[in-house]
């Protein structure tokens, strides 16, 4: 098999599976696994040394660019999963405002001026200056 195959072959099976990377997490492990000490693309990078020295540089351009291609296809996709993740985040926090207060939890009745306010505050005239 020829460079060109397993770089192509290595390609294909890199961006699939950034693709398939369901959450941060599994993306973090796909890029550890293609770019990480010893991923894939890092060990195909040291066997390069073993090549005749014309094909050397073509193979070591080859492989940057794989390299350079599979960190762009992870930043997109990371931004894709981000915008998901910000997304279901705010879906669950939302809170209806239309909807009555929760049984138990008095509306507030706090005023500016001091009505309604614990009267722990007024007696220790923390209302300013007003109460006590």
């Amino acid at each position: 098999m020829s460079t060109n195959d397993q770089i192509a072959e290595l390609r294909a099976g890199l961006l699939k599976e950034v693709e398939a990377a369901g959450d941060l997490a599994a993306l973090d492990t796909v890029r550890v696994e293609a770019l990480g000490k010893k991923g894939s693309i890092t060990d195909r990078l040291k066997t390069l040394g073993a090549l005749p020295a014309e094909e050397r540089k073509a193979a070591g351009q080859a492989f940057n660019l794989l390299k350079n291609e599979i960190e762009a296809a992870i930043g997109r996709r990371q931004e894709v999963l981000k915008r998901a993740e910000r997304s279901a985040r705010l879906a669950a926090e939302r809170l209806d405002v239309t909807l009555p207060a929760p049984a138990g939890r008095p509306y507030s009745s706090d005023q500016p001026d001091g009505r309604g306010a614990d009267p722990d505050f007024r007696r220790d005239g923390l209302l300013g200056g007003r109460g006590a």
